[in-house]
């Protein structure tokens, strides 16, 4: 197998094992002052601001499921979609000069230090819910790694995953944007917002902002969750924005959306935003 493809497994699948460990809130690696170089150059995943689907190529369980999908690097950031929860993971590289052996390719340090956290977002008292992707690209990807020497081909990028039933009557699209990750709760008419249940582990504790969004600081950065934007769509087409609130208790994150048209669907639309110290913005 070409060295190349050794060590791009490598620094995966210790990305994809913090990804999933037990240790949320750790940074751990080189804490000496990181690179901006990023390592997604040796990354197996797909082009920027995507989704590359999980089929066998990354064989990984957590307490949240499976792994459904890997999102492209963005904002010094990958996110990993589990069954039942995301896992967000910040890391950067750092370089230290390499002293090259004469006469010889090889250099003092292979594989770069680098500094990882994580924190996971976890749906709480959800259903199994049915997963599919939307909007492709055009774009496919070919997997020879040591979990599937025979190799997985043709493996498809998309745009947004879909967890459709997450709770009764309440589905989820999610799609990584420029920015950061918006998601979107889209409930069926007659359907209890007050199911939807979130907890961030490893992020440290939610303070409510000015704007009624939520903050979330940590060692490595930050995480801002906006105020929900919620609307119902008329007969007519007409979009009528809906008041909604997020609400928090124990640590567990909700909706309070005090008045709405139950014989009609209702959109609750936040939006994941992050930043690191560790290299990305």
């Amino acid at each position: 197998m070409p060295m190349k493809t050794v060590l791009a497994w490598v620094i995966f699948s210790f990305i994809l094992h913090s990804a999933t460990s037990a240790d949320c809130a750790a940074v751990s690696g080189d804490q000496r002052p990181m690179s901006p170089t990023a390592v997604s150059g040796l990354m197996p995943v797909s082009s920027p601001l995507s989704l590359t689907e999980n089929r066998g190529q990354w064989p990984i369980d957590s307490d949240a499921g499976a792994l459904l999908a890997v999102s492209s690097l963005h904002e010094g950031a990958r996110l990993f979609f589990f069954v039942r929860g995301i896992s967000l993971v910040h890391y950067a590289v750092h370089q230290p000069p390499t002293t090259s052996v004469p006469g010889s390719e090889l250099h003092d340090s292979a594989v770069p230090p680098f500094a990882t956290w994580r924190a996971d977002l976890r749906f709480r008292g959800c259903l199994e819910p049915t997963v599919d992707f939307t909007d492709a690209i055009d774009e496919y990807r070919h997997y020879y790694l040591p979990a599937a020497p025979e190799g997985v081909d043709r493996v498809p990028a998309w745009r947004s995953i879909r967890y459709r039933g997450l709770y009764p009557g309440i589905d989820l699209h999610c799609t990584v944007q420029d920015g950061g990750l918006k998601y979107e709760f889209r409930l069926q008419p007659g359907a209890d917002p007050g199911a939807i249940a979130m907890e961030w582990i490893g992020a440290g504790n939610p303070v409510l902002t000015r704007k009624q969004g939520l903050l979330f600081r940590h060692p490595a950065g930050e995480l801002r969750d906006e105020a929900p934007f919620s609307w119902q769509q008329a007969a007519h087409g007409a979009i009528h924005p809906t008041e909604s609130f997020w609400t928090v208790e124990d640590g567990i994150l909700g909706f309070a959306v005090p008045a709405w048209d139950r014989d009609r669907s209702l959109v609750i639309d936040p939006f994941l935003q992050w930043s690191t110290f560790l290299g990305g913005s």
